[in-house]
Parts: structure tokens; sequence; C-alpha cells
């Protein structure tokens, strides 16, 4: 089942029906997630020390406290990495149920977009994948498969959205469009990528403007 679920990013068409026919769906979204959280505490793991220097940079520190912070923040990584994993899944499939519903006759039951947007989520592991070594290799988290590799001012709107719009981001929401079209059996999955897109698009902007927020507010403090 496991070997199923990776292959989910890849294979969609063959994987989401699996999922749909299945009579054990709180395995299929259980599975996922812990994977999803493992994946995640083992990125926080690797690459916390290359954030926290980054964010200390203009802080006079010496390596004790250094290493307190790095702890302090790898203790809050795994006390909050459950919870925001949740509520992203969550809050993505939410913006997915309404969009798709409103678009298409079959609906989707809030139930289905979970398992959907859950196991679409395998992809953020292959990503993982990709980009931690990257981040190890040049010492730095600001690793981005975007155009925001063009610019430097992350309290920026704009360069905080197009940061958002990730290559493999983009193909994680394919993968939640041809899962909305293999569980509503509508043979329209072209409609349901572009509506996945959409959906990527309005969440991406207002995590734009929560983080272009949130810098603006530090650069005042």
């Amino acid at each position: 089942m496991i070997k199923r679920i990776f292959l989910v990013a890849w294979k969609p068409n063959e994987v989401f029906p699996i999922i749909r026919d299945s009579d054990k769906r709180i395995i299929h979204f259980l599975l996922p997630f812990f994977l999803l959280l493992i994946a995640q505490l083992l990125a926080a793991y690797l690459t916390i020390g290359i954030i926290v220097q980054e964010r200390m940079q203009d802080i006079a520190i010496d390596s004790a406290q250094f290493d307190e912070t790095v702890t302090k923040s790898l203790n809050t990584a795994l006390i909050t990495s459950p919870v925001f994993l949740c509520g992203s899944i969550l809050l993505i499939s939410v913006f997915v149920l309404n969009t798709a519903n409103f678009f298409s006759e079959k609906k989707l039951t809030f139930t289905d977009t979970v398992l959907i947007v859950a196991n679409a989520s395998i992809v953020d592991i292959w990503s993982y994948i990709i980009r931690i070594p990257l981040i190890l290799y040049y010492e730095s988290s600001k690793i981005y498969f975007s155009l925001a590799v063009f610019f430097q001012d992350e309290s920026s709107f704009f360069v905080n959205f197009i940061k958002y719009l990730d290559v493999l981001l983009i193909w994680k929401f394919v993968v939640i469009g041809v899962g909305i079209n293999v569980f509503t059996k509508n043979g329209q999955q072209k409609k349901y990528i572009i509506l996945a897109l959409a959906v990527l698009v309005i969440y991406g902007l207002l995590v734009a403007l929560i983080n272009s927020s949130i810098a603006q507010l530090k650069m005042y403090e």
C-alpha cells in the first residue's frame, strides 16, 4: 500500500480509483498523513540549523544560545507540525470541495475531498526529496522552483505570491484535479485540473497576503 501511495504523484489515474472504491478509507487517509508528518519532521531536523542561522544572522549569539534556539525550534515543530498539516489538508479540502461542486453536477463529499487532498499531498514528500539536498548543499532555505528566484523582497505581496506558485506545488494541485475527476466519474479531467489550479491561485493569494503582512510588521518592530 505504501508503494501505491507514493505512485499517486506519478500515476494518479491508476491509484485514485483504488482509493475511491476501497472499504478502508480511514487507512487511505491516515497512512499518507503520517508519512507526510514524518517527512515534515525529518525535513525540520535536517534544515532547522540553517533556518535559525538565517533568521538570527544580524544578532550576536554564542554557540550555546544557537543550540538552545535550534532545540526550542525543533520542540515547537514536534507540537505544531501535526496541527498545521491537518489544518492545511482540511482548509485546502474546503476550497476544493466548494469550487468543484459549484462547477459540477456530480457532487463530491467532504470525505472524498479530504482523501483526494491527503493523498495528492504525497507530492510534498517528493518535493522534500528534491529540495532538502539543495538546501543543505547551498546552506540556504531560499530554494525556489518558481519565478521568486529572481526577486529578493520577501515583504512584497507579489513576491510572496509567485513564491507560492512553485512548480512542485502546481504538480500537487494537478494531481488533486485528476483525483476530483476520478471520484466524480465525470470524464472531464482538464476541467477539474483547471479548477484545482484556480484553487491554488486563490489559496496562494491568501497565503501571500498573510506572509507579506507579517514581513511588513517585522520591518516596523
